[in-house]
C-alpha cells in the first residue's frame, strides 16, 4: 500500500459540476507548471502553456470568451504541440507532462463551452481533468509527488464540500486562483 494519497477518480469528479471539475484540473496543471521554466528553451511553448492555463482559469470564474469561441481549443493545441516539443530536450519528459496537463484543463474547458451541443462533453471533461491531475502529478519529482497528489485530493475535498452544484451541470463560478475559495496551491 502506497503512503501517496490517491486522485480522485472518474467516478469521483463525476460527484462535481463542470466548472468545478475543470477547477480542479487547471490548479493541476499551475502546480506542474513550475517545471515549464526549467528549460530556458522552451520560453516559447512554455508561453503558450501558461496561456492556456490562464484562459481556463478566467472561464472557470465566469469571465465571457464568446469573444473568441476557439480561442481555448486553440490554447489546447498550442499546449499540445507544447508537450510534443518538450519530448525532444533532455529531461523533457517532465516538461511535457506538465505541458499536457495544461493541454488536458483547456481541452476541459473547451468541452464545456461544446456541452450544449455535446451530451458526450460531460464524460470529456472528466476524462480530461482525470489526466490532467494524473499528469502534474507525474511531472514533479519523485520527492515531492506525494505532496502534489495531496493537494489535487485537498482540492477535490474542498470543491466537494462547497457544494457548487451537481453533476453534469455546469455549476456556480469557483476561482480556482491562490486568491480562490481553495486557497494556495
Amino acid at each position: 500500500m502506497s503512503d501517496q494519497p490517491s486522485l480522485p477518480t472518474e467516478k469521483d469528479l463525476m460527484k462535481l459540476p463542470l466548472l468545478a471539475i475543470v477547477a480542479y484540473a487547471v490548479r493541476c496543471a499551475r502546480r506542474a507548471l513550475p517545471i515549464v521554466d526549467t528549460v530556458p528553451s522552451f520560453a516559447m511553448h512554455g508561453a503558450a502553456v501558461k496561456h492556456a492555463i490562464s484562459l481556463v482559469e478566467c472561464f472557470c470564474v465566469g469571465q465571457d470568451l464568446n469573444a473568441a469561441p476557439d480561442a481555448v481549443e486553440r490554447a489546447a493545441d498550442a499546449a499540445g504541440r507544447a508537450a510534443s516539443v518538450a519530448q525532444s530536450f533532455a529531461g523533457g519528459s517532465a516538461v511535457a507532462l506538465a505541458a499536457g496537463a495544461a493541454q488536458a484543463a483547456a481541452q476541459a474547458t473547451a468541452a464545456v463551452e461544446d456541452s450544449w451541443a455535446d451530451p458526450n462533453s460531460a464524460d470529456r471533461i472528466v476524462r480530461a481533468a482525470t489526466y490532467a491531475a494524473g499528469r502534474a502529478s507525474r511531472a514533479v519529482a519523485a520527492d515531492r509527488c506525494a505532496a502534489v497528489s495531496a493537494a489535487a485530493r485537498a482540492d477535490y475535498d474542498r470543491l466537494l464540500s462547497l457544494s457548487l452544484g451537481t453533476y453534469p451541470d455546469l455549476g456556480q463560478p469557483i476561482d480556482p486562483t491562490d486568491t480562490g475559495p481553495l486557497g494556495p496551491l
